[in-house]
């Protein structure tokens, strides 16, 4: 089912949300840009089973064009992850922000990939522990 509140479900609605943020902000889209992330692995540590885990990295534009986070997906259905939409100026950061629910006893590594307007791209932050 399609959620038309979510801009990034569909490609066509994206690419339309897309193009309103870009032409709000003058940008063009094939600008890069450069980032830093504060961490690109959240280790949990010990964690039970099927219980909600939050974790949050933190990504600094610190190139000289807007950034641009187009989507960001996981290596699994178990993560539900929130970012600010609109383009980060230079010198700025956002927050990536997951929620993560492990349904299996013993160890775990999930990937969330960032697709962006950086030289990095796509980025990959891992979320990784232990489920008891």
């Amino acid at each position: 089912m399609l959620d038309s509140g979510n801009p990034t479900v569909a490609a066509r609605i994206w690419e339309s949300f897309k193009y309103e943020i870009e032409a709000g902000n003058k940008t063009d889209p094939k600008i890069i840009t450069t980032v830093e992330v504060d961490k690109t692995v959240h280790d949990f540590g010990t964690v039970r089973k099927d219980e909600k885990n939050t974790a949050t990295f933190t990504i600094t534009n610190v190139g000289d064009n807007l950034l641009i986070i187009s989507r960001i997906s996981s290596s699994c259905g178990c993560a539900n992850i929130t970012w600010d939409k609109q383009p980060i100026a230079p010198g700025s950061s956002t927050i990536v922000q997951t929620e993560i629910t492990i349904s299996e006893i013993g160890s775990f590594k999930k990937n969330l990939i960032v697709y962006c307007n950086a030289n990095e791209s796509p980025l990959i932050l891992t979320l990784s522990g232990l489920a008891r």
